[in-house]
């Protein structure tokens, strides 16, 4: 069974009996991230595989947080900080305020 993007759904439900988070999803991604953490205790499938499970999260596993609204500042400061950080990588390093290339020649 192929499912459509908006077949893909994820419905989370709660009990508060049991304080347990039950969730079925057919996304792909969200399996991903779930297994991450528990096991799904049901797997759907079908002649072409699996395209749905269900998982038991207990309620210490989720969150609601608001997001952070950063500052201008704030902002400037993290992509200075991440550019920085990616140039390392990529063997240019900050020297003295000034970028130098670093080229590493094997013999």
């Amino acid at each position: 069974m192929k499912l459509t993007r908006a077949e893909k759904e994820t419905v989370i439900r709660i009990s508060e009996a049991d304080m347990s988070w039950y969730i079925y999803t057919a996304s792909k991604p969200i399996m991903n991230k779930l297994e991450k953490f528990v096991q799904p205790i049901e797997v759907r499938k079908d002649k072409d595989g699996i395209y749905a499970k269900c998982y038991e999260l207990p309620k210490e596993y989720v969150r609601f947080v608001r997001p952070r609204k950063l500052s201008e500042s704030e902002k400037a400061r993290r992509t200075r900080l991440l550019t920085i950080d990616r140039n390392s990588k990529n063997g240019i390093q900050k020297s003295r305020g000034h970028v130098k290339n670093e080229i590493k020649i094997a013999r």
